[in-house]
């Protein structure tokens, strides 16, 4: 059925973005996190594509996906501080301070 397909490639480009993220190749690793929300746009998804688009330095997407991943589960705000590429930039403290 569609929704397996579309949940199995969301999980297989889940995959491939973070092994381009490991390499250090962080468009790639974009490029395919996004497609990942494409087929399934879970908050953590969301969360993840952020994720990427910070260490990149793309932080104004980076902060509207984040916002678009917090509105869907407001839980997944807790992981901001905790994540590496998250927590160490400007934009990212002062989203959290406006939350």
């Amino acid at each position: 059925e569609a929704g397996s397909i579309g949940l199995l490639a969301a999980d297989s480009y889940n995959k491939a973005a973070l092994a381009y993220y490991i390499l250090g190749d962080d468009q790639n690793a974009i490029n395919r996190q996004e497609k990942a929300v494409k087929f399934c746009s879970t908050a953590f998804n969301r969360f993840t594509l952020a994720k990427y688009l910070s260490k990149e330095g793309r932080m104004s997407k980076a902060i509207e996906v984040l916002s678009e991943a917090v509105e869907q589960d407001a839980e997944i705000i807790n992981a901001i501080p905790l994540d590496v590429d998250l927590a160490e930039k400007q934009e990212t403290l002062n989203y959290l301070k406006s939350e």
